[in-house]
């Protein structure tokens, strides 16, 4: 009995990755990224940095018309989402995006499906600029206290 829970415990574990990897947004892939921090850092612990990114990507699959970014805890400037063919915005002007919240995600809609890199040989510019809160607990990029030349934490 209790062998037959320990495989029906792994199978079930199992089958649930996989199902959540299906899921994944793997039809677009990221080529070059561009960056440019503006960091706002003050003593009173509510700093931030503003950041404008241009993300290089290239479509793996045909007919992709959402594109799905990782994008925990940020702050979108909301006109700024652009996927940009050339000088042409490809963003749904009736549905631009949505936040997933629990999930961290931004699901961007287009207004017409991105080339397949293989045929076309395409590349596409995702622009997006954002506000990121930081803090000593924040993942990537975080505040640290450092001994100034008085010797005094800072």
């Amino acid at each position: 009995m209790s062998v037959f829970a320990i495989i029906l415990i792994l199978f079930s574990s199992t089958s649930a990755y996989v199902l959540e990897e299906e899921c994944l947004n793997y039809t677009v892939y990221p080529v070059q990224y561009e960056l440019t921090l503006i960091p706002h850092i003050y003593k009173d612990g509510n700093s931030y940095y503003d950041c404008d990114i241009v993300i290089t990507v290239i479509a793996n699959g045909p007919n992709v018309n959402i594109i799905e970014l990782d994008a925990k805890d940020l702050e979108f400037k909301r006109e700024s989402i652009q996927v940009l063919d050339g000088n042409v915005n490809l963003v749904n002007a009736h549905r631009p995006y949505e936040f997933d919240n629990s999930r961290g995600n931004l699901f961007i809609y287009l207004r017409e499906p991105l080339k397949q890199y293989s045929l076309s040989r395409k590349q596409y510019f995702i622009k997006i600029s954002f506000i990121k809160r930081v803090s000593s607990e924040s993942d990537g990029i975080f505040l640290v206290e450092y001994d100034g030349d008085d010797g005094k934490p800072k």
